[in-house]
């Protein structure tokens, strides 16, 4: 099944809303190399680069859980990639607050991945407290929540 879904975006030559929505909602059945290759494809493709809103807060949503899937599976060097193309969406347009400050802990939590221990744990605490700066309490805990498990349970 999970080589067919491969296949099958893979072989898309123009993604659609579709087929972006189906790869969102199945990425985690794909192997490490299947994903690679399908968000590869993806980052190419014409429909999520046009500058449409919607599109845009998917595609940025879309790399933004590919990178946190590829951190947890240590594929740091290509999160990297991701977390760089990312900024790219998000650079053009300053109202994507939410997902700027998402982004920042996610770059925290690669650099302590990749043993930049302190200015890591420093990124994802300041993003933390953005959220508990602007009343965003369940953002504020699911992310230190998210903190609690990964990083501080084995400092």
């Amino acid at each position: 099944m999970r080589n067919a879904l491969a296949e099958y975006l893979f072989e898309v030559d123009k993604w659609r809303y579709y087929e972006v929505v189906l790869f969102g909602n199945s990425m985690m059945t794909l192997t490490t190399d299947m994903l690679k290759m399908v968000t590869l494809e993806l980052v190419k493709s014409p429909v999520l680069t046009v500058e449409v809103r919607k599109n845009t807060q998917l595609r940025i949503q879309l790399l933004y859980n590919v990178a946190l899937t590829m951190i947890e599976k240590k594929e740091l060097e290509f999160a990297k990639e991701l977390i760089k193309e990312t900024w790219k969406s998000i650079e053009k347009d300053e109202t994507l607050v939410l997902e700027r400050i998402k982004l920042h802990y996610l770059e925290g939590y690669h650099m302590y991945k990749c043993r930049e221990d302190e200015a890591g744990r420093k990124l994802m605490k300041e993003a933390i407290e953005t959220f508990n700066t602007y009343k965003c309490m369940h953002l504020a805990s699911n992310f230190e929540d998210h903190y609690e498990k990964n990083v501080k349970k084995s400092l």
